[in-house]
């Protein structure tokens, strides 16, 4: 592929998608460097979270929608071209994770939700699955509270621990790209400043792009800041 710079996780080029026959995106041309935090803002109704559920194959299931253009990332060292399908879409959601608005904990275990994506990937060693479930509930700060009850049911624990625990199910695979559609927007102050401190550890070995409202949020944790109005996206910081 040419003219893609060493350091761009993200490429995207002349990026168009419509549902139906509505043109929600337009003319798109942007690269997101890896190990950042990348936010993307912009008033309501104009096509964040579409923009957001393209790198990981979200509106795939739509039966409406299409893209036109070339969305590029970097995992595994090479450089897959999404809308060429060169990457299993199971492959490509292992790499990419996502955490949403509101926590969504499966209703089953806390353990069981953590190594949920694990048994999805096929994998049986249950000393390694057990090991990765503490690695991840550990990355989320959430294994101290939870240790002793990683059999009770995740639908018990508070707002701010269920985003955790969705976020140490989105990481326990050691994604290189994570999704975060206003992953606070939920959440009292205590609990966003937890989860803002988490994404600004996770990105020294992953790329983050942030959809938020919350512009001090973005603030204190984006690298660099774009916004789409008008169907297009334009870097602001």
């Amino acid at each position: 592929m040419n003219n893609i710079h060493t350091d761009d996780k993200v490429i995207v080029r002349k990026l168009q998608f419509y549902y139906g026959e509505n043109l929600i995106l337009k003319d798109i041309n942007v690269c997101f460097a890896g190990q950042s935090i990348t936010a993307i803002t912009g008033p309501s109704g104009q096509g964040k979270s579409t923009f957001l559920s393209l790198f990981n194959m979200l509106w795939n299931d739509l039966s409406l929608a299409r893209v036109s253009g070339d969305i590029i990332l970097h995992l595994d060292n090479r450089h897959i071209s999404l809308l060429k399908h060169e990457l299993p879409l199971p492959a490509l959601r292992r790499k990419v994770g996502m955490i949403f608005q509101e926590p969504n904990p499966l209703p089953m275990s806390i353990a069981r939700n953590v190594s949920f994506p694990m048994k999805l990937a096929g994998i049986q060693d249950k000393k390694y699955i057990n090991h990765k479930i503490k690695t991840a509930l550990q990355q989320t700060f959430l294994w101290e509270e939870v240790k002793d009850r990683m059999n009770k049911s995740a639908m018990e624990l508070s707002g701010g621990q269920k985003q955790r625990l969705c976020l140490a199910r989105a990481l326990v695979l050691e994604p290189e790209i994570l999704l975060c559609d206003e992953p606070t927007s939920s959440l009292d102050t205590t609990a966003a400043r937890v989860i803002e401190d988490l994404l600004l550890q996770l990105k020294t070995h992953c790329t983050i792009l942030l959809v938020s409202h919350n512009q001090n949020q973005v603030k204190r944790i984006a690298d660099r800041v774009f916004k789409i109005k008008n169907k297009n996206l334009f870097q602001i910081q």
